[in-house]
């Protein structure tokens, strides 16, 4: 069986579900968390005597493990889309890695030297095995239940056009689950990853009408505060997202809704609103008010 997805960015969310504690098995976190726009597979590396991860981890802004050393990973921040970048990440309110196989568009070639955190190198070892990463502008995950080794693994992925991917848990711990698909384990996996295909992230507009707050000419994030603030939030509310607050206070929502609009018109996917995409606001509101 093998089960593979791309979501667009606007619409994907994830979350880390901790089940260390009540170590519920997989169907009863499936009536918990399920649903028909719902994705549920194992998570990362973990140890068997304590249930800890191996791996770098963070939930809802707390750290769950930080290992001495740096590595590629998935990161985002609570409501928002996720990104690749280096962990540990500070800035964002959730983490994970794993053995990455793809770091930057290219084949990891030394494996052996990067796996299992626990410090036990890469072995050829042919078994069931999940995926995570960035095709484009699309979160990618894959499930394989045939034997495939690690390095099968990453030829399959790079072969399919994969940017960055890093594996999950494989062998015993490999599990998947959508509204169509189950495929089950019995043991007990302390670290979900539940992937969410949000539908209203990008809304069509709107309405015409010339923006009353002055442009700003700083790039405008998260945190910033004020009329260029303003600025950008009334562009996003007539091209995105219409029930967005104008209130010069740039936060998770208008964050959200920019990068949005950053995945759909092709721009980098940052989160930041500089000059390319105060240029492309401009634009495509003009071509909707001539519309």
């Amino acid at each position: 069986m093998v089960k593979s997805n791309s979501i667009p960015l606007s619409k994907c969310r994830i979350e880390i579900i901790d089940n260390k504690k009540k170590l519920h098995d997989m169907r009863t976190l499936w009536k918990t968390y399920g649903g028909p726009n719902k994705i549920l597979m194992n998570g990362p590396f973990f140890s068997f005597s304590t249930y800890s991860p191996t791996v770098h981890m963070k939930i809802h802004g707390k750290v769950i493990y930080k290992p001495n050393y740096q590595e590629w990973g998935i990161a985002w921040n609570d409501g928002e889309a996720p990104i690749w970048t280096r962990l540990p990440a500070p800035q964002y309110d959730n983490y994970f890695t794993n053995t990455v196989v793809i770091p930057d568009g290219k084949k990891r070639e030394n494996l052996t030297s990067h796996v299992d955190a626990d410090g036990t190198k890469a072995k050829p070892r042919y078994t069931s095995r999940p995926a995570f990463g960035f095709k484009g502008s699309n979160f990618m995950t894959y499930f394989g239940s045939s034997g495939l080794s690690l390095w099968g693994l990453q030829d399959v992925l790079y072969k399919a056009g994969w940017d960055r991917a890093l594996i999950g848990d494989g062998g015993g711990s490999t599990a998947y689950r959508d509204s169509k698909t189950e495929y089950y384990t019995s043991r007990k996996i302390p670290y979900w990853i539940l992937i969410t295909i949000v539908d209203n992230t990008v809304q069509q507009p709107i309405s015409k009408g010339k923006c009353p707050y002055s442009e700003p000419t700083v790039s405008v994030k998260r945190g910033s505060k004020g009329e260029g603030a303003r600025w950008v939030q009334w562009y996003l509310k007539k091209i995105v997202n219409s029930d967005l607050k104008i209130d010069g206070d740039f936060g998770s929502k208008s964050v959200i809704a920019l990068r949005a609009f950053q995945t759909k018109y092709g721009l980098a996917v940052d989160g930041d609103c500089g000059p390319a995409t105060r240029t492309k606001l401009k634009k495509v509101l003009e071509v909707i008010a001539s519309g």
